[in-house]
């Protein structure tokens, strides 16, 4: 038995207090506490590490046969109030649960759960919208649309029914994997020495991996045939809201995050060692921690091992590996439905920029000079997961020769795709299926693995912000690759731990491209320059704000779009790179 002692998961009253019909106090949220639990000052450390390395072992020799999911309910006992009086090195906040009813993530299931209510009370807006989509495509019962909760509830392609308490949305598991074989041994702080291979033969999804992360997120934010991930175009035809650009750190952000990058417990961890926090010990088997779940920085001499851990901005890295996973996911997914072997009628239009073919007739735009110019008649794959590319070829280059070699190698391999495409409707599936493979996996090995063993400090920060400004400022973009670069210029200029002696000039301009393109996001709980010591992740209900009803969003960030200027977004991004080329730099 994997959850024993005060961390038993007591079942219904977890969905119960989530969905606000318990009361939830300032101390514990109670999520799944049965009647007569102990209450956290009269729980003994002593039997619950013994209950865990009991059921560590008995785990691990049913890896195979028990790996499944358990529902968040044994999470939320841990992660939280309850058992803060045993966490006395303080390596996670244990407020995730707190701070996760503040993400829109723990509402997905909510917003189109168009079951009667109990109380009488009238379904929503998104409720009425998504009763609707399931009316126009015959779907008789939300509860069992498995097209729906593949991405609104984890139910997993290989699965005939959904996950425990599915009512809870994106939870726990969605993100952290199947935790039915790692629940019991990661209670033990000794999981920290486990290597990250070892966790996930568990079922451990390594989300402190940016790559990995990213591929988990953007399987619902892109899509990805092989999970049952998908929104189609008859999806989009029935009312389905249209999926937006993603750019994952900014995402992120604004959930807002619940959990601390290594630079800043590297940081928490020196302020202990030196006694600068004395109401709490250092962390434990924290060097170990750092070699087995942070291989990166293994290519670091020891000596320097430790600095560099300081000095990595994982958010900004994560800026950049993600706009690389981002064009290799989109690419994968139209490979995929591509594919002969798919049991879905290609063209599979939701694969295609939707303005190819949703366009004012009556209105003379010039074609944006970032996307390929190709036939009339000829849709386009989407073109907002290339915005960012460029950075990562960047970052990975020694020179400018280096540069220009990758860069050519890119459009050499992206020319092929948009040449299928233009040469008849849709392309020759084939032929799709064979370049986007080979343009994925030139993606990975050239880009995306030099990226995530190369060390993010600094001045790499300041040099993508200045790279960013001139991607910016160079030819016209459309509105979504816009928004991908100023989500992803205001991220990395957050991280610059000194700012520019013009940051008077540059906040104004961040702002301006915040309200030009809404790069901030409806009904989140973070800021995008927040910082995990901050209020979010102290789970603080003031950082949220009354919710925009979906029904509300969609068509203000309709009409942002159709009032997009992109020489205004050029001309912004151009000063914005004058000013931060100024030598002089505060200190």
């Amino acid at each position: 038995m994997l959850r024993t002692g005060p961390c038993y998961f007591g079942g219904a009253l977890t969905v119960l207090a989530i969905a606000g019909v318990l009361p939830v106090t300032s101390t514990s949220l109670n999520f799944g506490q049965e009647a007569g639990t102990p209450a956290a000052t009269e729980i003994d450390p002593d039997a619950v590490l013994t209950d865990v390395e009991v059921d560590a072992t008995a785990a691990e020799r049913a890896a195979p046969a028990t790996k499944g999911y358990l529902g968040s309910g044994g999470c939320v006992q841990c992660h939280q109030g309850l058992s803060r009086a045993l966490n006395n090195d303080a390596f996670i906040p244990l407020t995730e649960p707190e701070v996760w009813l503040t993400d829109p993530h723990s509402k997905a299931f909510e917003f189109i759960d168009w079951s009667p209510p109990d109380d009488g009370t009238a379904l929503s807006a998104s409720q009425q919208l998504s009763q609707e989509i399931c009316r126009k495509l015959a779907i008789p019962d939300i509860h069992r649309a498995k097209q729906c909760l593949s991405c609104h509830a984890n139910w997993i392609a290989a699965a005939d029914q959904p996950p425990p308490i599915y009512e809870l949305g994106v939870a726990c598991e969605s993100c952290h994997g199947p935790s039915a074989a790692w629940d019991g041994p990661h209670r033990n702080r000794a999981w920290r020495t486990r290597s990250v291979e070892e966790k996930a033969r568990l079922g451990m999804v390594d989300v402190r991996n940016p790559v990995r992360r990213a591929e988990q997120c953007f399987s619902c934010h892109i899509g990805n045939v092989r999970e049952g991930k998908l929104v189609t175009h008859a999806m989009y035809a029935a009312g389905h809201p249209p999926l937006p650009s993603i750019e994952i750190e900014s995402f992120a952000r604004q959930m807002p995050r619940h959990w601390r990058y290594l630079h800043e417990k590297v940081e928490d961890h020196r302020r202990k060692a030196e006694g600068e926090s004395p109401d709490a010990a250092p962390f434990e088997f924290f060097a170990e921690f750092v070699q087995q779940n942070h291989s990166y920085l293994t290519a670091a001499d020891r000596a320097e091992r430790k600095q560099l851990a300081g000095r990595h901005r994982h958010g900004a890295a994560a800026v950049v590996l993600g706009g690389a996973v981002a064009l290799r996911e989109a690419l994968e997914l139209t490979g995929e439905l591509a594919s002969q072997g798919n049991d879905r009628a290609w063209p599979e239009l939701a694969a295609f920029d939707c303005t190819a073919c949703h366009h004012d007739l009556k209105q003379s735009v010039p074609p944006p000079t970032s996307q390929p110019r190709l036939r009339p008649g000829r849709p386009m794959i989407h073109g907002w997961p290339n915005a960012l590319v460029q950075l990562a070829i960047f970052h990975v280059s020694t020179d400018a020769a280096g540069y220009q070699r990758k860069s050519s190698e890119l459009d050499e391999l992206l020319g092929a795709i948009h040449e299928n495409l233009a040469s008849t409707p849709f392309g020759d599936a084939d032929r799709l299926r064979q370049e986007t493979r080979r343009l994925s996996q030139w993606l990975t090995s050239e880009l995306i693995i030099p990226v995530a063993a190369k060390p993010f400090d600094d001045q790499a920060v300041r040099l993508a912000a200045a790279r960013l400004a001139h991607i910016g400022s160079q030819g016209t973009h459309d509105y979504d690759s816009a928004r991908q670069i100023a989500w992803a210029l205001r991220t990395i200029y957050c991280d610059l731990s000194r700012k520019p002696a013009a940051d008077g000039s540059i906040q104004p301009l961040l702002q301006q491209l915040a309200a030009d393109l809404r790069l901030d996001l409806p009904n989140s709980g973070g800021t995008p320059c927040e910082m995990s010591s901050g209020s979010v992740l102290q789970g603080d209900p003031s950082v949220t704000s009354a919710p925009i009803a979906l029904t509300a969003s969609v068509p203000i960030g309709l009409a942002t779009e159709v009032q997009y200027d992109a020489d205004r977004f050029r001309a912004t991004m151009r000063q914005f790179g004058q000013l931060l080329n100024r030598e002089t730099v505060q200190e």
